[in-house]
């Protein structure tokens, strides 16, 4: 993996995604609507310790083994975002549904590697 994308694009993604939900906090306080602002808060949270992971195993060269970190910060960046365009404008139902069917189902694919990985050690 390049220099680019090892630190740089996760860094960058990381950064964009933890903007959109200071957005959507912002926008909560200023309208003062009945938005949670806690999963912005978890989202953030994720992100922020997913990004360390990958970039220490970087750092040590261990690239293969955070790929699913990887990956997981482009999801959490492609949640985000649909969830900033849905404050403003309503998606369709079926690109909504499919979208979060999707998430879930890579959570939960995540949730079983690391249970994985856990059992391992």
């Amino acid at each position: 993996m390049n220099k680019f994308g090892g630190i740089y694009f996760p860094l960058i993604i990381s950064i964009s995604t933890t903007l959109l939900n200071v957005l959507m906090i912002l926008q909560t306080i200023i309208s003062r609507k009945n938005y949670d602002i806690f999963s912005n808060v978890f989202v953030i949270i994720i992100v922020i310790f997913l990004y360390l992971i990958n970039y220490n195993a970087i750092r040590m060269k261990n690239e293969r083994k955070v790929r699913l970190e990887y990956y997981g910060i482009l999801a959490l960046f492609a949640v985000s975002l649909m969830r900033f365009v849905n404050r403003f404008t309503i998606l369709p139902f079926y690109i909504n549904m499919t979208s979060v069917i999707l998430f879930v189902g890579f959570g939960i694919f995540a949730i079983i590697i690391a249970v994985i990985r856990i059992m391992r050690r």
